[in-house]
């Protein structure tokens, strides 16, 4: 062991030469500037510092007389029953550097009610949070024409729930899925450059649920489509022609970024070599 107890400044010099080094590697790693977000939806509306008030140009988080609620500890996505329309009803982060490609993310979702039975079996009712990069026609939803994105989504088709993880790159729209019968109450969904997994956690049958896999899987979507933009959306939403409405409660949303395994390793390699025994000098 080379720290010397006798020498407090020469230990003080590696403990700061560690951090700084190690300080050095997530900077140049891009590790630091990995997206933070925590939203308890305290209060009466929505916190703009984190959520965007207005969408790009071209975008709407409202329609068909969908609407957004803070209230009581909850956020409330709710949308109407479709015609045609995709109505949708969510929010859209501010940031958009949500990048599980630099490195890996949680995300962790408290759920409240889930609302709508949807009894059309060509149809989806989505309560999710999505990560895409908003290209072209601006939508945060879960919709085959969406840009490139991913998704979880407590989903409902023809009466039956499932825990989805889905891609859509070029009009494809490709999903894992697990069939539950019980009460969600959490989601919990991990990103990286390689893959997924998402798990579903409450009372009841099929729970706790979990959807795994491979990007490969999904249509091989990569960091490629996003071309460097990754906003995040939470909210609700219908797909194709929906009999009822539907709606979302959301108690929190948690997003944490994870060191990769690189940089763990890197990180406990250079505080070896900084207190790697050191000869004295005979001459």
């Amino acid at each position: 062991y080379s720290m010397n107890l006798h020498n407090p400044i020469r230990n003080l010099g590696q403990l700061i030469g560690a951090f700084f080094l190690a300080t050095i590697f997530f900077c140049s790693t891009g590790f630091l500037s990995a997206q933070v977000l925590y939203d308890d939806f305290s209060g009466s509306s929505v916190n703009a510092t984190i959520w965007r008030t207005t969408l790009p140009t071209g975008g709407n988080t409202y329609t068909g007389g969908s609407s957004l609620t803070v209230s009581g500890g909850n956020l409330t996505a709710s949308v109407g029953a479709n015609t045609g329309t995709n109505h949708r009803a969510f929010l859209l982060s501010n940031a958009s550097n949500f990048n599980f490609y630099l490195n890996p993310i949680t995300i962790d979702i408290a759920l409240g009610t889930l609302g709508g039975a949807n009894t059309s079996a060509s149809s989806f009712a989505d309560h999710y949070v999505m990560i895409s990069n908003l290209a072209g026609p601006e939508r945060g939803y879960v919709n085959p024409s969406s840009p490139v994105s991913v998704y979880a989504s407590a989903a409902t088709t023809n009466g039956t729930t499932q825990l989805q993880l889905g891609s859509i790159v070029g009009g494809n729209l490709r999903s894992a899925n697990a069939t539950y019968t019980g009460t969600l109450t959490n989601m919990s969904l991990t990103l990286n450059a390689t893959g997924f997994s998402l798990t579903g956690t409450g009372t009841g049958g099929g729970l706790p649920a979990t959807v795994s896999g491979l990007w490969s899987s999904l249509g091989g979507i990569s960091s490629t489509n996003f071309a460097g933009t990754y906003y995040l959306s939470l909210g609700a939403s219908n797909r194709g022609t929906q009999t009822t409405g539907s709606s979302a409660q959301y108690s929190s949303i948690n997003v944490i970024p994870e060191p990769s395994t690189y940089a763990l390793l890197t990180i406990v390699g250079t505080v070896a070599l900084i207190f790697m025994p050191r000869r004295r000098s005979l001459g």
